[in-house]
């Protein structure tokens, strides 16, 4: 009796069909009817356990990408932090190499050379941070290329007469710092943009 009437209620809203899709359609209906009645229980536990899964897998699912997003974010974050450490120190050393030593100019001499040296420590800090993250084989090869940077950047900073009263202007020097931070730049950002 449930079947005619499923059969009934599916005919009546198929009547302008084809022939064929009213005969398959009716094939459905009974599919249906004869898998509710005798299988029931077994229906069931096939969907709580096809529910159970689908839970599970989109918790994995969400777990793995949240976690992946947060890789991606930390090395984004650490490069674009770098990036900026490099621009205002490049500012700074620009502007000390490309003046002399003068006696009248003292405080802001030594102002300059403790800020480049603080500098010179959270470039180190930074590549360091970067280097122990896990990172792809171009990534791995740009964070090699920030750490020899962030070594030859301090001895071409502070090489000299770094810090000494017989300082004179060094157009040369400031313009290498200026080519090797603007590489520094191109490259942290290349890391950003590869996260």
């Amino acid at each position: 009796m449930g079947s005619e009437k499923v059969a009934n209620v599916l005919l009546g809203s198929v009547q302008l069909m084809p022939d064929d899709l009213v005969v398959f359609v009716e094939r459905i209906a009974v599919a249906v009817e004869s898998s509710a009645i005798g299988g029931f229980y077994d229906a069931l536990v096939v969907a709580v356990i096809g529910a159970i899964s689908g839970a599970i897998s989109a918790f994995l699912f969400n777990f793995f990408h949240w976690k992946l997003e947060s890789k991606r974010n930390a090395v984004a974050e650490a490069a674009l932090s770098l990036k900026e450490v490099v621009l205002d120190f490049e500012s700074i050393a620009i502007k000390y190499w490309l003046t002399d030593y003068k006696e009248e100019e003292l405080i802001e001499c030594q102002i300059s050379e403790i800020k480049m040296k603080s500098f010179l420590k959270l470039i180190i800090k930074y590549s360091r941070l970067l280097s122990g993250l896990s990172l792809n084989s171009r990534g791995k090869e740009i964070v090699k290329s920030i750490e020899g940077f962030s070594d030859s950047i301090f001895d071409r900073t502070t090489g000299g007469a770094f810090e000494s009263a017989s300082r004179k202007a060094s157009k040369g020097r400031a313009a290498k710092i200026a080519n090797d931070c603007a590489k520094a730049r191109a490259e942290l950002t290349e890391l950003g943009v590869l996260s």
